[in-house]
């Protein structure tokens, strides 16, 4: 297995949105140079040459600002100033290397963690895919378009609003005064967006967290969910769900689990299974015990230890690593039993422990999202476990976090009470395109956060 990063040297530029996929070697051939603007009426024009330059994650807004061809939209009232984002199309370009060995493997998976918002991807000058959920990553096989040598990668990315200006609203409630689109029930995107009651509006559009393109042989380990069925002080039961990608859709192979757990780089325990696959997804469960477990407490009530869990798979003389993960030993229940009185019992039970949930409500660290650095999001969760904060509240008009936040939260023993995004609105659910994009969307972020001993409940919208 090898992995091409894609996150580095991307070049962008904007065109009208009537400049759709079928101009991609119109805009290529755009001359080099910096991108300059001029203004024609109320509106902006993109010039005719020019590019802006950026690495991933990426907003927009970033470069420009960076290029002196926007206000930072944040500062007075700037953020009006920015709204021209929306109506164009923005282009992100980038070239990248392919060797003779990356095109031996059986698969080529290119993968974006997050696309904002509507996307078409191609490679070489073809059509790979389109993609319009920001929650959702976009992965596909792309080995039948890649070559020897240099290879051409376009991203052409709109907000969205393009598609539903015509379309009947659903609701004409859309966060405050300050907003500005009474459509965006239809875009699966962060809401707050488009203005909330805490927020003015900043149209966001760009590429975010991870882009890559894995060259995999054999069978990988796609979902890892590890549960905690019992613990206490003497020793804790794990379940294993393991989901398996066999790469060859027409065979069968022998392929061999293997999962470790470890603490202070020291294996405690292992799990190891040898099972026979079929071509596509597979699902095998295991089980381990560990000996005097430490468990994982919220803050205030005992340490925020965290147990690293490496799994790979072995397939034809191939392994392949699933990504690392670390999981907090903790069993957690909500108790709801009958009082007293009459009314009914809110509790949280961590290990048997009632915890006394305090804390806050969570929303968007910045209202360009993707340029919030790692750093932020691990200040914020030491300054709540400094406030002895118990539990954050995920607020539905934002976004699901970055892996980082929600790592942060482990470490720290701040709980979550976690919104799907949605708020204030009437949602579009009589549409069968929109309930697609809800379960999936539902099924991969539930899977995603499932191993994280900070995740207490979630919780339908705002």
């Amino acid at each position: 297995m090898h992995v091409l990063d894609l996150t580095k040297a991307w070049r962008i530029r904007p065109e009208f949105l009537d400049v759709d996929v079928r101009d991609y070697a119109q805009v290529l051939a755009r001359p080099e140079g910096n991108l300059r603007f001029f203004a024609r009426a109320a509106n902006r024009k993109p010039s005719n040459d020019g590019w802006l330059e950026a690495d991933l994650p990426c907003d927009v807004i970033e470069p420009l600002v960076r290029q002196g061809l926007l206000q930072e939209p944040l500062e007075k009232q700037a953020t009006w100033d920015a709204l021209w984002i929306k109506d164009l199309s923005w282009w992100f370009v980038k070239k990248f290397t392919v060797t003779a060995a990356n095109l031996r493997e059986e698969t080529a998976f290119l993968r974006f963690e997050m696309l904002d918002f509507k996307a078409d991807i191609l490679i070489n000058g073809a059509y790979v895919g389109h993609h319009a959920n920001t929650f959702v990553p976009f992965e596909e096989d792309v080995k039948r378009f890649l070559r020897k040598g240099e290879n051409i990668l376009v991203v052409r990315l709109t907000s969205g609003v393009e598609d539903f200006y015509n379309h009947t609203s659903v609701s004409h409630f859309a966060g405050s005064k300050f907003a500005i689109y009474d459509k965006r029930m239809y875009l699966r995107k962060p809401q707050f967006g488009y203005g909330w009651d805490w927020c003015k509006p900043v149209p966001t559009c760009g590429i975010g967290r991870g882009a890559a393109l894995s060259f995999v042989s054999g069978a990988r380990i796609s979902n890892l969910h590890v549960v905690t069925k019992s613990a206490d002080s003497k020793a804790a039961t794990l379940a294993i769900d393991v989901e398996v990608d066999q790469l060859r859709f027409y065979a069968t192979d022998d392929v061999t689990i293997d999962i470790a757990f470890k603490l202070g780089g020291k294996t405690v325990a292992r799990a190891r299974r040898d099972a026979r696959v079929v071509g596509g997804l597979s699902y095998h469960q295991m089980e381990v015990q560990i000996k005097n477990p430490q468990l994982w407490m919220p803050n205030g009530y005992g340490d925020q230890t965290l147990y690293d869990v490496e799994a790979k798979i072995t397939c034809r003389g191939q392994t392949n690593a699933y990504k690392k993960t670390r999981i907090g030993i903790r069993t957690i229940r909500l108790d709801q039993s009958k009082l007293p009185d009459g009314t009914y019992a809110f509790t949280f039970e961590v290990n048997g422990v009632p915890v006394y949930c305090k804390g806050g409500n969570w929303v968007p660290a910045d209202s360009v999202y993707l340029r919030v650095p790692d750093s932020t999001y691990r200040t914020l969760m030491e300054e709540a476990k400094a406030q002895h904060f118990t539990m954050l509240r995920m607020w539905g008009g934002g976004l699901y976090e970055p892996d980082v936040f929600y790592e942060a939260c482990d470490e720290n023993g701040i709980l979550l009470m976690h919104d799907f995004m949605y708020a204030c609105s009437y949602y579009p659910d009589h549409e069968d395109w929109f309930l697609h994009e809800a379960k999936k969307e539902a099924d991969y972020q539930t899977r995603r956060l499932a191993n994280h001993a900070c995740m207490a409940i979630w919780t339908g919208n705002n």
